[in-house]
């Protein structure tokens, strides 16, 4: 199900400090990115105008029906046994660069009957389901010992975890890979179109794999289901794997990925490129609308986000402006936005 992930960090100065586009909350400190016409101050402003009698809390649905943000998220992430909180926002005056791509699928709503039994753990637990997908890779080129290690150290059933290894492996070949691009471009079963992904991740040496991965992210079922799971198989394939990819077929997708379009897949996004080695010409294209998250991103304190987005911006100028955002934002105009 769909959840509504509460932005308290827009809000309140009874509860907030805001530090430049950092915001103190009682979860520790939250950066935020993608603001550029509109500050904090100015969305608290907003929120106090268009509800005065409600409690100074915002939630992302709030501030996509009410003030216009066609994106918002919020992601935690653990790091030295600590949780750190960035969010992305995208702002009501860029809404026209991430338009959605419509998906027309053409199948009936019908279960894939070869797909039951890792539906069926799915179902049965998510948590073991994950971990069996983040460890699978390992798994599946013989470091099998450091696998199960993992599995242990984070306290889920081994067996059950063993199975879900065995049962993804079963679709190995070449017409499972032409299977699941099939179902994950057609099918309009959710459930075939969330397996599907986790299948791809047999296919690491396989361009078409890796596309597939980035272009469902777009897909926008009601309960984005199948981009969650896309951003899981994405974080496994930048993790695990690195290798050339042509990534021309779908620029028209990244474009809209690096504006924004699926804010909660925006980091997967720049590092499943980055490890795919995307080349110099489509980052450039890629930015044109003026990169204006990437740069931000470069903003954070913490290296391990700051990393992805100062790999990806190298890639598109052959020169290194560092950690200023600024520097690279006026390149990015000079050279891109302007030369369109």
């Amino acid at each position: 199900m769909k959840k509504l992930i509460c932005i308290t960090m827009v809000l309140v100065g009874l509860q907030f400090h805001v530090k430049a586009q950092v915001i103190d909350t009682h979860r520790g400190p939250m950066e935020i990115f993608g603001l550029k016409n509109w500050t904090v101050k100015m969305i608290e402003d907003t929120m106090r105008h268009i509800a005065p009698n409600q409690p100074m809390v915002a939630c992302a649905a709030v501030m996509k029906e009410q003030l216009g943000f066609p994106e918002t998220s919020v992601i935690g992430y653990g790091e030295n046994n600590k949780m750190y909180w960035y969010s992305i926002l995208v702002e009501p005056e860029r809404a026209h660069l991430i338009q959605a791509i419509e998906h027309n699928f053409k199948r009936t709503d019908k279960t894939y009957e070869a797909y039951k039994p890792m539906l069926e753990y799915y179902n049965a637990s998510f948590r073991d389901h994950q971990v069996a997908m983040g460890t699978y890779g390992k798994w599946r080129t013989g470091k099998v010992k450091e696998a199960e290690e993992t599995v242990k150290r984070v306290k889920v059933s081994i067996e059950t975890v063993r199975s879900i290894w065995k049962e993804l492996a079963k679709f190995s070949t070449a017409q499972e890979l032409n299977r699941a691009i099939d179902i994950l471009n057609n099918d309009a079963n959710v459930g075939n179109r969330m397996i599907a992904l986790t299948v791809l991740m047999n296919f690491p040496n396989e361009d078409s794999a890796w596309r597939q991965v980035i272009k469902s992210q777009l897909d926008r079922d009601e309960m984005m289901h199948v981009s969650t799971m896309s951003s899981s198989v994405s974080l496994v394939f930048s993790r695990d794997y690195r290798k050339k990819v042509d990534w021309s077929p779908i620029k028209e997708e990244i474009r809209k990925l690096i504006n924004g379009i699926n804010a909660n897949a925006f980091m997967p996004t720049l590092e499943i490129l980055n490890n795919g080695e995307i080349d110099g010409e489509l980052v450039r294209y890629a930015l044109q609308d003026g990169g204006h998250i990437v740069t931000s991103v470069l903003s954070s304190s913490h290296e391990k986000v700051r990393k992805p987005a100062h790999e990806f911006l190298l890639r598109a100028s052959g020169k290194d402006f560092g950690k200023d955002p600024q520097e690279w934002e006026q390149w990015i105009d000079s050279e891109l936005v302007r030369g369109q």
